[in-house]
């Protein structure tokens, strides 16, 4: 099978992102001496530059591979929110779904970097749950756009609530993907596929130390919850693609890695896409690894276009695939 073949089938997909929208905001700088007035190092900032984070990015990531997106979310009526709207109109992300809140203020997350390092990050957020006034518009807007997949993407900021995931997979417009941040589980029930990484599959499933079995206990995490697919991700050691018939151990792509930052939205994004261009999910997961290996060597977050991973896939897939290793449980 050629994987090609699918990738050129991205750019007739239209996918509707849904979730917490983040500035990403990277402060360059040299650092030379250590300040008089605590034991801290002086950055001499020189350069800054903007980019999506968040539900955005995973929006940057599907245009990246081709598909129309549409984002919805909520910003802040302030200098960041304009700048999150100037990029989203800069790479042809629909916007329309975007609430501008004069309740709340954009979320930030802002990296100081230097020689290659990131020294430390602050976070301006405002967690608590969103108004009527800004959930209706929402609502609304998300019952409305006929799209061919739809992705939950949670950073646990305030966007979601149990009415507005209910509404999302309930209205069954199209299949439902979910990349999950700790709560919120048991209303994801009937969502096509779930995405936790491995500490929050961990922590859900309440599993301890003396597990033994993490496949079996993957297969009882798909089935207690009621989804019909889940892929953990698990960091270098790949990921695990959990189906009815059984769990799929997916190698990861071998890479030196300089910054995981974005790797997870670049996961879902390649998953969606392959899943709903007919993708088996044993080969999605696969594309995914291979996507998040290319992902990982940038930095920040940034998206993966296609002729990397056409390049990617035509070096490794081969030796990827002979790597994968099913357990059935049936």
């Amino acid at each position: 099978m050629r994987i090609e073949k699918f990738l050129s089938k991205f750019k007739d997909k239209k996918v509707l992102v849904a979730g917490d929208i983040i500035l990403d905001i990277y402060a360059y700088g040299l650092v030379e001496r250590i300040s008089p007035e605590a034991p801290v190092p002086v950055v001499d900032l020189r350069e800054e530059s903007y980019r999506l984070g968040g539900a955005a990015n995973v929006a940057l990531n599907l245009k990246a591979l081709g598909a129309e997106v549409a984002l919805s979310g909520v910003i802040g009526q302030d200098f960041y929110g304009k700048k999150v709207l100037e990029l989203l109109r800069e790479n042809e992300i629909h916007d329309e779904g975007v609430v501008i809140s004069t309740f709340r203020h954009t979320t930030v997350k802002t990296r100081i970097v230097s020689q290659g390092q990131q020294i430390i990050r602050i976070d301006k957020e405002k967690r608590e749950p969103l108004i009527e006034e800004e959930k209706k518009k929402i609502l609304s807007f998300l019952q409305e756009d006929a799209v061919d997949a739809i992705i939950i993407e949670d950073y646990n900021k305030g966007f979601f609530s149990p009415d507005i995931i209910r509404v999302i997979i309930e209205g069954k417009k199209a299949p439902v993907f979910v990349d999950p941040k700790y709560k919120y589980y048991e209303h994801f029930k009937g969502a096509h596929l779930v995405k936790p990484n491995f500490k929050e599959f961990v922590r859900v499933s309440m599993l301890n130390e003396d597990e033994m079995n993490v496949m079996q206990a993957a297969l009882r995490f798909r089935k207690n919850f009621g989804y019909e697919n889940v892929v953990i991700t698990r960091g270098d050691q790949g990921m695990l693609a959990v189906s009815q018939e059984g769990v799929y151990e997916i190698p990861a792509l071998k890479r030196e890695v300089f910054d995981v930052t974005g790797a997870g939205d670049t996961v879902i994004s390649v998953l969606t896409l392959a899943m709903i261009s007919g993708l088996s999910i044993e080969d999605a997961a696969l594309l995914a690894s291979v996507a998040a290996g290319i992902e990982v060597t940038k930095v920040g977050a940034s998206p993966v276009f296609p002729g990397e991973l056409k390049d990617a896939v035509k070096e490794e897939w081969k030796k990827m695939k002979e790597r994968v290793r099913f357990f059935d449980f049936t």
